[in-house]
């Protein structure tokens, strides 16, 4: 919570970015602070980090809940990489095109 105090108060901000959040205190707090700080012009991208290079998820599905409760509301923009967006749509793979614009996904 310092940090993020630290940051809104420090400097003008005029986007936020959101990377990968391991616990879901973590998140819990984020979200918080966001609700209670940001201007409603400010945009919030949201990159969920869920799975390292190799492919092993690297969050615990609770947390993933929580992100999904917690922060992708606040988003304006979500950034996931195709085995992120799977995760959170809980579908098993995403083969074609044709599906990716059956889920509004865009590359």
């Amino acid at each position: 919570m310092t940090q993020l105090r630290s940051v809104f108060e420090d400097f003008e901000i005029d986007a936020i970015k959101i990377g990968m959040l391991e616990r879901k205190e973590m998140i819990e707090e984020v979200a918080k602070y966001i609700k209670e700080n940001r201007k409603s012009t400010c945009p919030v991208v949201v990159d969920p980090v869920m799975f390292s290079k190799s492919g092993g998820q690297i969050i615990c599905n609770e947390v993933i809940q929580s992100l999904k409760d917690e922060i992708l509301p606040l988003a304006t923009i979500l950034t996931p990489n195709i085995h992120e967006a799977c995760r959170l749509l809980q579908i098993s793979d995403i083969s074609s095109d044709a599906e990716m614009e059956k889920l509004h996904l865009r590359y």
